[in-house]
This record gives C-alpha cells, sequence and structure tokens, in this order.
C-alpha cells in the first residue's frame, strides 16, 4: 500500500472515529449512538423516562463512591508492592511487579560499535511496530 493510500485511509479512519470541529464535535459513531438513544427514547413513556432518570441518578452517585474506592485501593496496593519489591497474588487480581526499565544510549553504543564489532553480537533488535494516535 502507498503512504498515499495509507494517508486516505487514516482519513477514512479519522472520519468514522474522531470529532472534527468541521462537523461540530460529532464523529459518524457519535452520530449513530446518537441517533440509536433517541429512537430508544421515542417508545419508551414519559413516566417511565422519568423513573429511570431518577434510578440513573442514585446509580450514577453509588457508581462514583465505589469508583473512587477502586482508585484508593489502587493507589494503596501499587505503593505497598512498590516498597515490597515483587509481585503479589491474591485470589482474583495479581500485582505485578515490574523492575525499573533500563535505558541505554542506543546512539552512543552504536558509535561504539562501529570501533568494536565485536559488540554487535550482543545487539538484538525487536519487530516495529504502529500505534494510531490523535493528532
Amino acid at each position: 500500500m502507498s503512504e498515499e493510500t495509507i494517508k486516505l485511509r487514516l482519513d477514512e479512519l479519522s472520519e468514522v472515529t474522531l470529532a472534527p470541529p468541521a462537523r461540530a464535535g460529532v464523529s459518524a459513531r457519535d452520530i449513530a449512538r446518537i441517533d440509536y438513544q433517541t429512537a430508544r427514547y421515542a417508545l419508551i413513556p414519559q413516566e417511565i423516562q422519568i423513573a429511570l432518570a431518577d434510578l440513573d441518578a442514585e446509580f450514577t452517585l453509588r457508581d462514583a463512591a465505589i469508583a473512587l474506592n477502586i482508585e484508593e485501593l489502587e493507589k494503596e496496593i501499587k505503593q505497598a508492592v512498590l516498597v515490597h519489591g515483587a509481585s503479589v497474588k491474591g485470589m482474583h487480581l495479581h500485582a505485578v511487579y515490574n523492575r525499573p526499565r533500563v535505558i541505554w544510549d542506543t546512539r552512543g553504543l552504536d558509535r561504539y560499535a562501529a570501533q568494536h564489532p565485536e559488540v554487535v553480537i550482543f545487539r538484538s533488535e525487536g519487530d516495529a511496530s504502529v500505534a494510531i494516535r490523535k493528532i
């Protein structure tokens, strides 16, 4: 696939997933969700819509409290595992400890390897990967 074709496909993907300013901040995905919600609410009688709104409000508060509790527990566990220095398994969750990453000056090592080719045997290269990011 040519670079120009890839650019066209990226633009097509952005039309479907992102909310460009030209469309008042609404993506094709957002429009489909709004259309669904509109059609759904048209089927529900007004008194039931009101009852559902009240129920949503009640459970939104409960969910916020639970989310805050989860966030605090996660912070506490992560900090404890960092201090502990090793992974810990619970019955259903596993807090995985990752050692600090070691980062080498690749450019400097490449310059060194040019003068000392015997070190090249210690070099390996992984696979390329692609991430799609919003600009």
